[in-house]
Formats: structure tokens, sequence, C-alpha cells
């Protein structure tokens, strides 16, 4: 966790801050969490400031007089040039929630890699926000030097309107105790305001007639800047589960799975993209950016499919990821593809099982006891879930494994198999592959073949499951895993077809 700066200029309200102050003190969690509050050496009452007890962690400095946009871009850019988090409060406010700093910066992490502003609950709208040093440097400002305090609101909801760049956290408050809220009585403070409101409604109106656009190219511009690192850079990880996704050149599938991916209610915190050195990074950068929780780490050479997956899951089990859910830049997302590969986590022992949200790759497929089903032989799964024990088990094996199946996950799942652990294939499918006809796969490839219930509308050619036999399925099929060899050989007879060999004997997707 970073360290960050709230900053504060008060003016002829010393008992105000004050009861700011310790409110922030008794909230704030964060370690180097520190605030910064400005007095003018105008100020009437200065010497009341100067006698007040204060938090170790909240100081004081005087000097000339300063607008409030003037103090926190002088704190921001300035002063206190190295923290990684600013946020404005003023002297009205008063911290409500325990932790909020905490909650904020998370929120702000996860949102374009950093180039966001936290808000809270607020009654009107957003005051008290977080804003990102990469957003605040970038930008030269934390507001616009040409305002002086009113309206600062509305320019936030201009750019965010273009950039999408807020991110409201709903379970922090910081209380604007403000006479429009009837909070507080009238002073000559806020007389001051209301008498400015008019040259700050010019200003607005000035900025949005000649620097509006600028302001905006320039988010966009670190939006896009930020959005990817060197995999030397990749944050620690300490998430229990973490979904990446590996991309190359394919910008229309692409397209369309990131489509897919933002119509869904509930997604991950982080979705980690790593880029095999695609000749149209911008275009792929375009696309992706789209995901506010999309950190993007772009390879400088293309490694190849299977090479780039395994770099991905080496780098981010090293940065202290404990589980993998592993997605292909051609598939299609189920509306509760996270809630339910959740669900499978927690019901399933990771270390002695691998799971796949949609059995992708198949090797050889017969007729399934079940009508209108198809009983294949699984060697690889598209979104599968892997745990750091499994992975070091097989990834030597992987490695050195030249002939046969050419894909890491078929390799991974044949040697799997053959010790007997356990593959789950999930059903329903919470994720559909696309890249048959589209992409690389050989048009007869079974992906295309596979009747499936995805929730949403099936791809052309694809036969949805009857109702009646889906009903006769489990959530997920078990393909191995059992106590003996001996076990193992009276539970799985051989196959009819003495060239298929099958370890289980029900159906699954």
């Amino acid at each position: 966790m970073g360290k960050v700066l709230t900053m504060c200029s008060t003016y002829q309200r010393p008992e105000l801050f004050l009861r700011m102050a310790e409110s922030y003190n008794k909230t704030a969690k964060s370690i180097e969490a520190r605030l910064a509050a400005y007095v003018s050496y105008e100020d009437t009452k200065i010497e009341e400031y100067k006698k007040l007890v204060l938090p170790k962690n909240v100081s004081i400095e005087y000097g000339p007089k300063k607008t409030m946009c003037g103090v926190l871009n002088y704190f921001s850019c300035e002063k206190y040039r190295d923290y990684q988090y600013y946020s404005e409060v003023n002297d009205d406010h008063v911290f409500v929630t325990e932790g909020w700093d905490i909650k904020m910066m998370n929120a702000i992490d996860i949102k374009y890699n950093g180039v966001s502003i936290a808000y809270g609950k607020t009654e009107s709208l957003p005051t008290a926000t977080m804003h990102g040093a990469k957003l605040v440097h970038g930008l030269g400002y934390f507001f616009p030097p040409q305002y002086l305090h009113m309206l600062l609101d509305l320019w936030i909801i201009e750019i965010d309107a273009a950039t999408k760049i807020m991110t409201y956290v709903p379970d922090v408050l910081v209380d604007h105790r403000h006479p429009v809220f009837k909070k507080a009585e009238w002073d000559a403070t806020y007389q001051n305001g209301e008498d400015e409101l008019k040259i700050s409604g010019e200003i607005h109106k000035d900025w949005l007639a000649n620097k509006k656009t600028e302001n905006i190219k320039r988010i966009k511009e670190l939006i896009s800047e930020n959005s990817f690192i060197p995999i030397s850079k990749l944050p620690s990880i300490d998430e229990p589960i973490t979904c990446f996704m590996t991309t190359y050149e394919r910008v229309n599938l692409l397209k369309r799975t990131i489509d897919s991916y933002l119509s869904t209610t509930v997604r991950p915190a982080k979705l980690f993209i790593f880029d095999d050195g695609s000749s149209n990074f911008t275009e792929i950068i375009d696309i992706v950016s789209k995901i506010p929780e999309a950190i993007i780490i772009r390879s400088k050479k293309n490694q190849g499919c299977a090479n780039s997956v395994i770099t991905a899951i080496e780098h981010l089990f090293k940065q202290g990821a404990k589980k993998l859910l592993i997605l292909d830049s051609d598939c299609l997302f189920a509306d509760q593809w996270w809630i339910k590969t959740n669900e499978i986590i927690n019901r399933l022992d990771m270390n002695k099982s691998i799971v796949c949200l949609f059995n992708a790759r198949v090797h050889k497929h017969i007729q399934s006891p079940i009508e209108g089903l198809v009983h294949k032989e699984m060697i690889g799964g598209l979104g599968m879930i892997l745990s750091k024990k499994i992975h070091f088990a097989y990834i030597e094996k992987i490695k050195l494994t030249r002939q046969g199946i050419t894909g890491w996950d078929g390799k991974l799942c044949r040697f799997a198999l053959m010790d007997r652990t356990a593959i789950f294939a999930c059903s329903p499918s919470m994720l559909q592959h696309t890249g048959s006809k589209l992409g690389t796969h050989c048009k007869v490839d079974p992906i295309e073949c596979i009747a499936d219930d995805f929730a949403g509308e099936p791809l052309p050619g694809i036969i949805p499951i009857p109702k009646h036999i889906q009903e006769r399925i489990d959530f997920t099929s078990y393909l191995g895993f059992p106590k003996s060899q001996q076990a193992y050989e009276e539970e799985h007879p051989p196959a009819v077809n003495p060239h298929i060999k099958h370890p289980e004997r029900k159906p699954q997707l």
C-alpha cells in the first residue's frame, strides 16, 4: 500500500478544522497517511490555529494567501510529490468510515491501473475525492489552476462523462456538514464562496469552451500510457484467485471477448492481460482499456501461445498468486461465470483438482449414453483453474514434451489424468469458445460440435442442450482421481473401441 496525502485549505475555522483533523486521525488506517493543511497569513484567526493541539500525522503550513485550488496543486505537485495518492477535504467535512483511505486507494488501484478518482457516499456532487498520483502528476495539477474553489465538482463530472475516470466507493462516508444539507449554519466563509460563484461560473464556461477537449485528450492518453506495464513491474498479488488472459493479434475476436466480459454483472477485482508481442498493439490497447480493472503486460517479442501462457503463469505465481483462472482471448462469458468460479473453488480441493469452465479442447469423442450428447476424452480446457502446486508438479514435463499434443493445457491434462488427478468440466459451461472458424483452430475441431447450454445466444451451428437432458447432468462432471489403481479399473472398464480410452463413464461437457 502506497503513501496517501490528504490536503485541506482552511480559513477562519480552527474549531471545524480540529474536528475534521481528529476524525481523520481516528479513521485513517494506512501506515503512511498524512493530513497537510494550509492557513493564510491573512487569516484573522491564525493565532488560534497555531494553538491547536493536533494529532502527530497532521500538520499546518502558513504562507501567502492561495485559492483552495492553488493549495491543492501546491501540496500535490510541488511540496509533496513523493505520494502515490492525494485526497482533498474541506474543514467542514467529518471522516466517518474507518479505513476509508485504504478502501479508496484500493479502488484507485483497480481502475485504469491508478489513473482514476475515487469518491464515497455523497448527498450531491462528489466531494472529498482521492486522486491517483499518476493522474495528478500526469496532468500537472490536482485541479485545473484557473479554478478558485467553487464548481470544481462540475469539472470532475465533465471529465468523467468523457473518460469514466471516477470510481465510486459506496461503503465510504466522509460527511460534508454544509448548510445546504442543513448540517451547519451559514458563516462568513460560506458567504465568500457564494459571492465568488458568479466568477467561478465564468471560469467553468471558459474551461468548457477552451480547455475541455485538451484536458480530456490528455486524460485518455494517461489512461492508455498507464494501461500496460512490463512484466518486471507486475504488482504483488493477494487475491484468492487471479484471473488472466493472453492475447495475440486477433483484434476482432478480442473485441468480441472484451464486449462479452464487460456485459457480465460480477467480475474479478483485477484482470491481467498478457499481450504476446502483437504488431497491432495500439488497437489492442484501445479495446482492452475499456476494462477499468485491466492490467496489461506487453511482451516485446512473440513467444508463441504455449510459451506466452507458461510465462504468464510463472510470473503471476512468483508475485504471490495462489490460484489462477486462465482465459483465452476468443471466448464469450456467461453472466454468472465469476460467481460460479468462486463457488467451484470453495467446493473443491484445488491442490488435487483441475477445473475447466468449458472443455474446449478434446482429442476423441464417442456417442454418449445420454441421447443428444457427445462423450469426450478431454485433453485440455478453456477457462482452466490451476493451483500453484499442480502447476509446479507438471511444468517441467510440459516443457520437455515436444511431440503429440501441442497445447500446454493439453499436455497438463494428459499428465494429470495419468496420475489420476481429478479434472472437472463445468456443466453448464461458463465460457464458450468462438475461435474455431474465425481463428486458428481447424474447421472440424469438435469445439464447434459440442452441444452447449451457454447462458446467452449460442453461436451459429451450436445446438443448445435440451432441458430434459441438462437436468440429468451434475454441475461438474468427474473424470478421475479414484482411491487406487484397482478402484480405477473397476469403475472404468475398457471402452468398446480399443483405440479410445476414456477415464469416465459419465458424459461431460
